[in-house]
């Protein structure tokens, strides 16, 4: 459930509403799960995982820090003082695991819109249950086209945390299942560019869950070939008008979709600035695209935000996963770079936990695992 929660975009806009309404039932599962019979306990002070988590912070906070962000640094400076004295190992050691079984959780909620709204015309609507609250209004028709978004705002927001959520199950030493590729087929329903791009990522991830044999090439091609096939064939026989959206969307409305227009003009902020700004960043958010950034992913968030010393922040969390969690670290850097986060999103300060303290799987090397 802490996974559940953690996962599901909601709207809050506020420092006390932050605070409010996710960090207890953060701390309460961690305290719960780490203090249950044979947990792996907290942080050890020597830990390295304790060292990864600070040298991811400093960048992060150096890249995020403003007037408009104090009062959210405050809340990530005392989320990591209290993880660091919390039972999180055992939460830890066994995150693939809750990572799968709220993968499906997901996924089931997805498919009762899909099928209990979209097929049989019965009232369903799955964001009562998200903790925090979602905006339904406008999710399941975008100019006249169904599309649908599980418990999530809207179909964007669904493919992300789902596939967050299910390459995070294929941590450590998990081994993909039927329902990993039934994932794919998921966020290729949803008609997100972003999601088509994590489908490939959640291919490759299964890809990588096994030593690299003429099989597993095969079922790479294969994976990345259904794809279109998906899209193109298989989500009209279940009533999502894909071709008729993805025309619409890029061709139809073209340079007049709001959305893409946003990231055009994100795009170009980036390359036209002066020196301080490419090294600073634009941290006062001072234009209409501005508050858009995360639009267009963590990482670029970062990048907009920060500048040079945010592209120093997404170089640490991304060398230091690669380095615990070999090539499927490398994996969970790149969804977490493709979701709409700022630094103090719950999903954001679970990645700094994750990268910092997911046990690497047997066979690596024992640095930084948990104490």
């Amino acid at each position: 459930m802490l996974l559940f929660v953690t996962f599901s975009q909601g709207n809050v806009t506020s420092a006390s509403q932050f605070v409010i309404l996710y960090l207890p039932i953060l701390f309460l599962a961690l305290v719960i799960i780490g203090g249950r019979r044979g947990s792996a306990g907290t942080f050890a002070p020597s830990s390295p995982a304790r060292l990864g988590l600070l040298l991811i912070l400093v960048p992060v906070l150096l890249a995020t820090l403003s007037t408009a962000t104090v009062q959210y640094v405050i809340i990530l400076l005392g989320f990591t003082l209290i993880v660091l004295t919390l039972p999180v190992g055992g939460f830890l050691q066994n995150l693939p695991t809750y990572a799968y079984y709220a993968a499906w959780l997901n996924a089931m909620l997805y498919m009762g819109e899909v099928i209990f709204w979209g097929q049989l015309g019965i009232p369903f609507d799955p964001s009562v249950f998200n903790y925090i609250g979602v905006d339904r209004e406008g999710v399941i028709t975008t100019w006249g086209l169904t599309r649908y978004g599980g418990h999530h705002s809207e179909p964007g927001s669904f493919a992300v945390n789902f596939a967050a959520l299910t390459v995070l199950s294929l941590m450590g030493d998990r081994k993909p299942t039927l329902f990993h590729w039934f994932a794919v087929f998921l966020l290729a329903g949803t008609l997100s560019i972003t999601a088509a791009l994590l489908a490939v990522v959640v291919v490759v991830s299964i890809i990588l869950t096994s030593k690299l044999t003429a099989r597993s090439l095969f079922l790479l091609v294969l994976g990345l070939g259904l794809i279109p096939v998906l899209i193109l064939q298989v989500l009209p026989l279940l009533g999502l008008q894909s071709m008729e959206f993805l025309t619409e969307r890029l061709v139809d409305r073209g340079g007049n979709d709001i959305s893409i227009y946003i990231k055009a003009q994100l795009i170009e902020d980036v390359k036209t600035r002066d020196f301080l700004s490419t090294i600073f960043g634009n941290r006062y958010a001072e234009c209409f695209h501005c508050s858009y950034s995360k639009s267009m992913g963590f990482g670029f968030y970062f990048l907009f935000q920060g500048g040079l010393v945010g592209a120093i922040a997404v170089a640490t969390i991304g060398g230091i996963a690669i380095w615990r969690l070999g090539r499927k670290g490398f994996a969970l850097f790149i969804v977490f770079m493709l979701m709409r986060l700022e630094f103090h999103f719950p999903q954001a300060m679970m990645l700094y936990l994750i990268v910092a303290g997911l046990p690497a799987p047997n066979g690596r090397s024992s640095k930084g695992k948990v104490a």
